[in-house]
């Protein structure tokens, strides 16, 4: 995976992705790159990764939404990208009721948009985080995905 890449969106989640910052709007969008730049990104490293969190931003009503039933089968490219311990990561978050069937594709879209290779599951984690928050009506599924991730002794198995 593009570890640059990596470093861009887990910086830009952990030091702009609040309520008080907007990506759209262009005076937070240059405060952040201008932030980025001071720190060391290239200016197209940040434009990439910009463009990234606009891509899994967009509204639910933005893709197909797969029905309840739907079964998920993952692409040849999909299972390289991923391999089989992100691939059971997902199918662990959609069973656990934190990933929705359309932020799963999210996810999975996002990591095609990055062109990503061999991705270890610690960026899957992030990445899902960053999705999560970045989708209105999400907030619990973020809380959730926070807890397993930052406090496991809190998770109980039912």
């Amino acid at each position: 995976m593009k570890q640059h890449m990596m470093d861009v969106l887990v910086y830009v989640f952990e030091n702009y992705m609040t309520e008080q910052y907007n990506l759209k709007e262009s005076g937070h969008r240059q405060h952040i790159i201008d932030g980025l730049q001071k720190i060391g990104f290239s200016p197209g490293l940040i434009e990439e990764a910009l463009l990234w969190l606009q891509q899994v931003s967009r509204t639910p009503d933005a893709m197909v939404q797969p029905t309840g039933h739907s079964v998920r089968h993952f692409s040849h490219t999909e299972q390289q990208m991923m391999g089989s311990e992100g691939i059971d990561f997902i199918e662990y978050l959609m069973g656990q009721g934190i990933l929705t069937n359309h932020s799963r594709e999210l996810l999975i879209d996002g990591l095609l948009y990055l062109k990503a290779d061999n991705i270890e599951v610690d960026d899957l984690q992030w990445l899902a985080l960053i999705i999560l928050f970045s989708q209105p009506g999400q907030e619990q599924a973020f809380v959730d995905l926070e807890r397993l991730l930052f406090n496991p002794a809190d998770i109980r198995e039912h």
